[in-house]
């Protein structure tokens, strides 16, 4: 590959994998996918191959010295499209009064002008662990035992903390309507009892952004979910439950017999 050759790129995604399932909070990795499509000087997707490329992380958008560095990585490009996993940051590189910016340099050009601002998603990192003093938008569960088959959508009749005016409409047949668009937390769990399979399901406007199935064998379990996605103003997002046998204890977090719970947090921007 030659030196002295001007490159471009353009961000499509930046993705923090803490988005793709349910993970705890003491074990969110601190890393990130970056997806992108480097081009030459005039536009056009650079040739198939292996580019060796480094990441670095700034404070500001030119000039400044990196504070973190990736290795040298050897990365596929195809038709110009590329993805790799940068990190891992320390909490404290997205802190929420902060801004990011990614310099990407290939083989011995330059660094690739202008570096990209890293937007939103990777701050999930900040509003998972050192902001988990963020306030609760909505938390509670249901006041009544439930003995469903099949799909049943988690009531929201029950309230124990609520400041989502102005993010949330909250209806008590269990959906939530977006007034305010941005990130937000969505962690469910319940009991659940069931002869073969059960599995709950995070939903936005009627489709699926996660689930979890689990086989059972005349078992209680808890059925879980801990999503962060990006919901804009008039989405609707809302939680289901299935079981081929169903016996659900839905009650508020201080029933007497079980608890479920739904807690919804706005987590940013």
């Amino acid at each position: 590959m030659p030196a002295n050759r001007t490159y471009r790129i353009r961000a499509f995604i930046v993705i923090a994998i803490m988005l793709a399932g349910t993970i705890a909070v003491a074990e969110v990795p601190k890393t990130f996918t970056y997806q992108g499509r480097l081009t030459d000087g005039s536009g056009t997707p650079v040739t198939n191959g292996n580019y060796s490329i480094v990441f670095r992380m700034y404070t500001v958008e030119t000039g400044g010295s990196a504070f973190w560095a990736s290795d040298r990585m050897t990365v596929s490009v195809v038709d110009g499209l590329f993805s790799v996993k940068l990190g891992p940051f320390p909490t404290s590189v997205f802190s929420e009064d902060s801004s990011r910016w990614l310099g990407i340099t290939v083989g011995g050009d330059d660094e690739i002008s202008p570096r990209t601002q890293l937007q939103a998603v990777p701050y999930a990192f900040y509003a998972d662990e050192a902001g988990m003093s963020r306030p609760i938008m909505w938390s509670g569960g249901c006041s009544s035992h439930g003995q469903v088959t099949g799909f049943t959508r988690y009531c929201t009749d029950v309230e124990d903390f609520n400041t989502a005016d102005g993010y949330l409409t909250v209806m008590e047949n269990g959906t939530f309507t977006v007034e305010t668009a941005g990130f937000y937390r969505i962690n469910a769990w319940s009991l659940n009892l069931s002869s073969m399979s059960a599995s709950v399901s995070v939903r936005k406007n009627g489709a699926n952004i996660h689930e979890s199935s689990f086989n059972t064998q005349d078992d209680w379990i808890t059925l879980s979910a801990d999503v962060t996605w990006y919901f804009d103003v008039g989405d609707v997002l809302d939680v289901w439950y299935y079981s081929n046998s169903g016996d659900y204890n839905y009650y508020s977090y201080d029933g007497s017999c079980c608890y479920s719970r739904l807690q919804v947090t706005y987590v940013g921007p």
